[in-house]
């Protein structure tokens, strides 16, 4: 019984981590972290009154997508629980914000027209747009990095295929040099 339900959760988490792995869910979660951070601003721009419900509800679709990204990663990723644990929670629970029907299910009945309270939720805004470019920026990067370790592996590989390169430290010094173009 107790190998049957290792073996169970082996193929469980295998399987989340397939999810999360996948091209098609991260295709998912780039268009959706695109989305939350661009779709606010161009419905205020321009979008009309019957639109924000539409935008509401894409946008509660995108929480929910963010917030199985999170469970996933929790679940499966090591070292998550360091600083892109915080980054991700702050940018998920920032959509909260930008969602008018959960905000007027949290607030009370003075709170919806209090100064402060829109202030605050400007600012929390602002701050969620931040968190969701810092991923986006996490992305360019990381696609940078492997564009140029690509490169950079294929020269080399050239290179000691033609014989060009005789010496182990000529090899070292071109790798090191080709990496540190990345940062």
């Amino acid at each position: 019984m107790k190998k049957s339900s290792q073996t169970a959760s082996r193929v469980v988490l295998s399987g989340m981590k397939g999810l999360l792995s996948s091209r098609l869910f991260q295709a998912l979660t780039l268009a959706c972290t695109i989305y939350s951070l661009f779709a606010f601003d161009l419905n205020i721009a321009v979008g009309t009154m019957n639109g924000d419900t539409i935008v509401d509800y894409v946008t509660f679709g995108v929480l929910v997508v963010f917030v199985i990204e999170l469970c996933l990663s929790l679940a499966c990723v090591d070292g998550y629980f360091h600083f892109f644990l915080w980054l991700d929670i702050a940018a998920t629970i920032s959509l909260w914000f930008e969602i008018s029907f959960l905000l007027e299910l949290t607030s009370g009945p003075d709170m919806g027209t209090d100064f402060a309270l829109a202030k605050a939720g400007r600012a929390a805004k602002a701050g969620a747009r931040a968190g969701r470019l810092a991923s986006i920026l996490r992305m360019i990067r990381l696609v940078k990095i492997f564009r140029v370790a690509k490169w950079t592996l294929g020269r080399v590989m050239r290179r000691a295929r033609t014989n060009e390169i005789t010496k182990g430290d000529e090899l070292d010094d071109d790798l090191h040099f080709s990496m540190s173009v990345i940062g």
